[in-house]
């Protein structure tokens, strides 16, 4: 037996990997956005990232109105077998189903709107800073003379 372990604690000695101490040191300053170098870095890996998750949200667009119409047909169909309404629950409900699965759709299609007006902008705003600033050509002729 060993001496002063505790044998109801998990680890008896200590836990086999950690230690007691932090992993990073304190003198560490917080920075909650991260530095500016650190963000230009990683901003490739976040715009690929950022492409992965409206592809995934795309693809599962017709995977939710498939489901959507399934479920209230299945539901349709059992509404029937209990009410001895045949077909009329099984069309309502459907109609039930396709319009929540539509519903899925736009919602889908106003988000990938929106965050394509964001990427948009995002890029117009570095466009300009990267850019030098230069004066506006002359649209008139009077402007011109």
């Amino acid at each position: 037996m060993l001496h002063g372990a505790r044998l109801d604690a998990p680890f008896p000695m200590g836990h086999p990997v950690h230690s007691d101490a932090m992993s990073q040191p304190a003198s560490l300053p917080a920075q909650p956005g991260g530095s500016p170098a650190a963000r230009k870095a990683a901003a490739p890996y976040a715009a690929a990232s950022r492409r992965y998750m409206q592809t995934l949200s795309a693809t599962s667009v017709g995977l939710e109105l498939a489901v959507a119409v399934i479920l209230g047909l299945f539901f349709g169909m059992w509404l029937d077998g209990q009410l001895g309404t045949a077909p009329w629950m099984m069309i309502a409900w459907l109609v039930f189903g396709f319009a929540a699965g539509i519903r899925g759709v736009l919602r889908h299609v106003r988000a990938a709107d929106r965050m394509a007006d964001e990427l948009a902008a995002e890029a117009a705003g570095e466009a300009a800073a990267s850019s030098p600033a230069r004066a506006t050509p002359p649209t008139t002729t009077a402007e011109r003379a």
